[in-house]
């Protein structure tokens, strides 16, 4: 039976799953600062400073005091504590002033959560720890929204980070959220055997790598969409450009592709 979904993107990898029953919020709380005055030096892109858009203030106190589409939020998730998906101070506000019903969150072996359980304690709000270890598989349900949750490496082998990929299932439809997960990760493979994918979200280095893009087709989703990209105005160093011309090349051997484009495009599946 169908169903109205849809997805509507707040920045960077920010999502927000919506249906007729349920509300979740992925990575869409987080702050950092872009400065412009840093040349894009370090290896890894997904931890560069001043690469990545922020989330505009305007949506971030709407997120806050769960108003308008972040009102009813049934579920915050969070891939991992880096600083562009997560904000512990943003978090606490938003347990404050967003009567939100459950948060999930990775095993914190830095303590970067504790300030976030303290005040998800205070107000009653079920934390749901993910704590597996590779190539199994956590669930819960949110109104209509199935959420299956499992560990994937972190871009760049970042073995000390713990991260999570979401595959969420509404009626017929899948959402695959990769996250920041590697992109020659065999277990994303492994853990999505046999699913029909519908809408799958990608960062950037699983089109322009090689092995990326192998693995987007053995998932083969329905629709790709590249996200953790800056959007144009904030596209200092030409990431995006470069994204966008490597997704053109490439378009003929990967499932149908687009790219995100602004805060608050609605993706309807």
């Amino acid at each position: 039976m169908y169903r109205k979904i849809e997805i509507v993107v707040i920045s960077n990898a920010g999502l927000l799953i919506r249906t007729e029953r349920a509300r979740i919020l992925i990575d869409g709380i987080y702050e950092i600062q872009n400065s412009g005055n840093r040349r894009l030096s370090c290896h890894d892109p997904f931890q560069a400073k001043d690469l990545f858009t922020p989330v505009p203030e305007e949506i971030m106190t709407r997120i806050v005091n769960g108003k308008e589409e972040f009102s009813g939020i049934d579920a915050v998730l969070f891939s991992h504590y880096h600083r562009d998906h997560y904000s512990g101070p943003r978090t606490v506000a938003c347990l404050k002033g967003n009567p939100i019903g459950a948060l999930c969150l990775p095993e914190d072996r830095l303590g970067e959560s504790a300030i976030v359980r303290a005040e998800a304690d205070a107000a009653g709000v079920r934390v749901v720890d993910m704590l597996l270890p590779v190539g199994v598989k956590g669930e819960q349900v949110f109104g209509d929204i199935r959420v299956r949750y499992y560990r994937t490496p972190h871009c760049s082998d970042m073995t000390e980070v713990n991260h999570y990929s979401f595959l969420i299932t509404i009626g017929e439809r899948q959402i695959y959220i990769s996250s920041d997960a590697d992109h020659t990760d065999r277990f994303q493979k492994e853990m999505l055997e046999g699913e029909h994918v519908d809408v799958a979200f990608f960062n950037p280095l699983h089109f322009q790598l090689r092995s990326g893009r192998q693995l987007m087709s053995l998932i083969s989703p329905d629709r790709a969409i590249m996200y953790h990209v800056p959007f144009e105005e904030d596209d200092r160093y030409g990431f995006r450009r470069l994204s966008e011309r490597i997704m053109t090349r490439y378009r003929d051997s990967l499932p149908p592709c687009e790219i995100i484009a602004a805060p608050l495009q609605v993706i309807a599946i």
